[in-house]
């Protein structure tokens, strides 16, 4: 199937608009064509572009690129081996940020715990939703969808218009990373 998301993003920096078009592959569930979208929201300013290979055997779900044309951002969404993270982190450039986006806090914490014996823990950075957040947005999701993001203080409004009407989701942005040494309390 295929997803055409036209999304506004209001932010303390300000209001961003994109336009995005997902295609699931076969096989591909919905709660992780919802979990892209909520990356590609999250990371707007930087311009994310979804399942592009970035010329490397590992592929990301969302990249971004510096001016140089190397990856200055790393999405991954859902489930990832602690092999993948480990390479990945030791592999993007220095500047370049590393971000995983799990459904749950649950999901982020068991995450967390597993991937503190990385090498360069300090370079992943966890993202959970509340329970029930990614599987009611998936839930709703259409072919055609307008949705309407309000970031605010660690916490995501999400408004979203598609053909069996509108809704508005809430959810806290747990912010979990490996080297913290905590990973059962999220920053929300």
């Amino acid at each position: 199937m295929k997803y055409t998301c036209t999304i506004t993003r209001h932010s303390s920096r300000g209001t961003l608009r994109g336009k995005t078009v997902l295609r699931a592959a076969p096989g591909e569930v919905s709660w992780h064509i919802a979990l892209k979208i909520l990356g590609y929201i999250l990371f707007m300013p930087h311009t994310p572009r979804i399942e592009e290979n970035v010329g490397w055997h590992f592929k990301p779900d969302l990249a971004a690129y510096a001016p140089d044309g190397g990856v200055s951002l790393w999405v991954d969404c859902g489930n990832i081996a602690v092999r993948k993270i480990s390479r990945v982190a030791a592999w993007l450039p220095a500047a370049a940020e590393f971000h995983i986006l799990r459904r749950t806090v649950r999901d982020a914490s068991l995450l967390c715990a597993s991937a503190r014996a990385v090498r360069r823990p300090e370079r992943v950075h966890i993202t959970a939703f509340d329970n029930g957040f990614v599987h009611t947005l998936a839930d709703m999701l259409d072919a055609t969808n307008r949705m309407e993001a309000v970031l605010d203080n660690h916490r995501l409004a999400l408004t979203v218009t598609c053909r069996s009407g509108t809704a508005t989701l809430h959810s806290a942005l747990h912010r979990l990373t490996p080297a913290s040494g905590n990973p059962a309390r999220p920053r929300s």
